[in-house]
């Protein structure tokens, strides 16, 4: 697309989404893969004033149902194919669907390209007005909400592109997903009963290259079992996305600094470090029990 094309589409776009209600400062979670549309409704939404909340198309049901009200999301936009993982979601939001299909009750996103493509802001859009809000992982705790303002999130790629090196007539290809993705694991295995404390940290693998692996000291009572491997296995893989499930499980005391926080680094350094073929007879990989 060039960018006059691009210009005439948010343009279109920004008038639709007014017509649907959306105004300035409304908060309006965008879960899409990198296609065409992403990029639109992102310059369509900058156009009235409103908040963007990028969200990742690996987001499962229950992701979904934490970030919609702490969001105070008020606008949903996402493909046809991602509609069913909103069923269920409480809330006062407005849904819009791309592509193809027509799922029931959502504003179909074709509906834009009959919108006049001059768009008459209906105030003024300041530099610290907010833009964009992120949410990121937490160490002990849910994601949290980092925002950026209108000159925040610009300023973040201009040292980018000083740092990546780009030159005028650069074609830069950004392969990452659109809304950041990661989570904390070591809280979701604290409401298994069976755990008392985890951390997770990558374990090399032939194939994926590293795969994510938990070390788990157990509650007292608890003893180390295949069975209870597979348990919190299924617990964990009931609860996130795919791509963030426990493939491997070890239980083991924990490394802690003197004031009780987990060393992750030297949980990672003996992942790492040479490792003799023979498991541990209380490491537990996801082959185990395919």
């Amino acid at each position: 697309m060039t960018y006059t094309e691009m210009a005439t589409r948010s343009g279109q776009v920004a008038n639709w989404l007014c017509g649907l209600g959306v105004s300035r400062g409304d908060r309006v979670l965008l879960m899409l893969g990198n296609v065409v549309p992403l990029w639109e409704v992102i310059l369509a939404a900058m156009k009235p004033g409103a908040v963007i909340i990028p969200a990742s198309t690996l987001l499962q049901p229950a992701g979904l149902a934490d970030r919609l009200p702490r969001g105070r999301v008020r606008h949903v936009v996402t493909d046809t194919a991602q509609t069913a993982k909103f069923s269920g979601i409480p809330g006062d939001w407005t849904p819009i669907a791309i592509g193809p299909g027509e799922p029931d009750g959502w504003h179909a996103y074709a509906g834009s390209f009959a919108a006049p493509s001059t768009f008459t802001p209906e105030g003024v859009t300041r530099a610290s007005d907010p833009l964009l809000l992120y949410f990121t992982s937490g160490t002990t705790a849910q994601p949290k909400l980092v925002g950026h303002t209108q000159v925040s999130y610009p300023v973040g790629h201009l040292s980018t592109m000083y740092w990546a090196g780009i030159q005028p007539g650069d074609v830069h290809l950004n392969l990452s997903s659109p809304g950041w993705a990661k989570h904390a694991w070591s809280n979701l295995f604290a409401k298994h009963e069976a755990v008392a404390e985890a951390a997770v940290v990558p374990s090399p693998d032939p194939l994926r290259l590293a795969v994510p692996k938990a070390y788990v000291l157990l509650a007292a009572g608890q003893e180390p079992s295949g069975e209870l491997a597979q348990s919190i296995m299924a617990f964990c893989r009931e609860r996130v996305a795919p791509y963030k499930r426990i493939r491997r499980i070890e239980f083991a005391d924990l490394p802690k600094t003197i004031s009780g926080k987990i060393r992750r680094v030297e949980l990672r350094g003996q992942e790492t470090a040479s490792r003799p073929p023979v498991r541990g007879v209380t490491e537990f990989w996801e082959d185990d029990f395919s």
